[in-house]
């Protein structure tokens, strides 16, 4: 197979919108701000995808689609949405991940057809935090929508690892995430939170 050729024009838009479109990939990551850290999930990266996801589903592909990613985690709403989009996909999704695939970073990863991880990928689980401040009225509301955000990223843990372990119990995963859980490529297999690693060219 020939080369491809890249124009400047190509290499400047794959890298303000982390789309390329001849390759039905997109590549997802944290935005760096001035003396802050990275942003993991957040509106930026939750909006191009959803958008540039659109772009590549609109038609249908015999490869698929492949999401690249390196995710530490961060906000659960947008988290949420970019799990939704992908599970809405019509073409097979398949979501590689290198370095972080952690807290909400972890969960998108759940929605993907294929989940790969690379070697030395760490995946991290847990519940998180709300972060809440406000009235104690609005505490009280809050720990109800804490709880059922717990709720939902416990399901969608619980259904991939009952295809592996089915007799593993909604309590034992809530004991097991209350702190954080780390793991490598192999075991996040075992647990069903994974379906391969990738392979090392030889």
């Amino acid at each position: 197979m020939a080369a491809r050729r890249y124009k400047h024009d190509d290499i400047d838009k794959f890298h303000e919108f982390g789309l390329y479109v001849s390759d039905n990939t997109l590549y997802i990551g944290s935005h760096a701000y001035i003396d802050e850290d990275e942003s993991g999930v957040d509106y930026l990266m939750s909006e191009n995808l959803i958008k540039n996801l659109h772009i590549l589903d609109y038609k249908k592909h015999d490869e698929g689609i492949t999401i690249k990613m390196n995710n530490p985690g961060g906000c659960v709403y947008h988290g949420l949405a970019i799990y939704d989009a992908i599970r809405e996909c019509q073409n097979h999704i398949t979501i590689v991940c290198y370095g972080f695939c952690m807290s909400m970073g972890s969960l998108i990863f759940q929605a993907a057809d294929t989940r790969v991880m690379s070697p030395n990928c760490r995946m991290m689980i847990h519940i998180g935090s709300d972060g809440f401040n406000g009235h104690a009225v609005d505490f009280q509301k809050a720990a109800q929508e804490g709880a059922d955000i717990a709720d939902i990223m416990k399901d969608i843990y619980l259904q991939k690892i009952k295809e592996v372990i089915p007799n593993f119990s909604k309590a034992k995963l809530s004991k097991m995430i209350n702190n954080d859980k780390f793991m490598g490529a192999q075991e996040a297999i075992e647990m069903g939170l994974c379906d391969r690693i990738l392979e090392r060219k030889t």
